[in-house]
């Protein structure tokens, strides 16, 4: 930052990809995934070069990307604005070798328009949506509504849009809402 100066890269807008970055992902091998409105590009941490992931993008149910992480096994979990969540196993080239798509219909999501993932030390996925918080224990497979509702079963919440995730070193998890504040 003393000198200024960013790397730039743009999509190329004449052809239909979007400019507006809604998500990045840092790979563990330093590479970084950008998410659009409109599909899923990877940046190569060595040449520097702005690839496409057409065979990622072709395969969601809706290309808006929100939020994107891996869980233990090396699936990559990407949330979408109005697509639900998808999981999608790839190999070392980002060539997708089996992918699921999960709405809100199949119960696995409580709605399809999702804001935020995390995945925690112990294997759950955390996805937050306009519905609430979901909990999913990848190793059982079973999912776990956190809302805030006039029910018995409702959480102190300060709203159900989840626009954030984070757990931090104490193990506390961090929970931003959109236009209410943290919890």
């Amino acid at each position: 930052l003393k000198e200024k100066k960013f790397e730039n890269y743009r999509l190329n807008a004449a052809s239909g990809e979007s400019n507006n970055i809604t998500a990045l992902f840092e790979e563990k091998d330093g590479n970084i995934l950008v998410g659009t409105e409109n599909g899923i590009y990877s940046i190569n941490s060595q040449s520097k070069k702005l690839q496409a992931l057409s065979d990622i993008r072709n395969k969601l149910s809706r290309p808006f990307i929100r939020a994107m992480a891996r869980d233990m096994d090396n699936n990559l979990w990407i949330a979408t604005e109005g697509g639900g969540l998808s999981k999608i196993k790839t190999n070392s080239d980002n060539e997708v070798e089996d992918i699921k798509n999960y709405r809100s219909e199949q119960a696995f999501v409580s709605h399809d328009i999702l804001y935020s993932l995390y995945v925690d030390h112990s294997d759950n996925l955390w996805v937050g949506s306009i519905a609430g918080l979901d909990k999913t224990d990848l190793k059982k497979s079973g999912i776990h509504n956190i809302s805030n509702t006039a029910g018995p079963e409702s959480f102190d919440l300060q709203d159900n849009i989840i626009a954030s995730i984070f757990k931090d070193k104490k193990d506390r998890l961090w929970i931003g809402n959109w236009g209410t504040g943290l919890n």
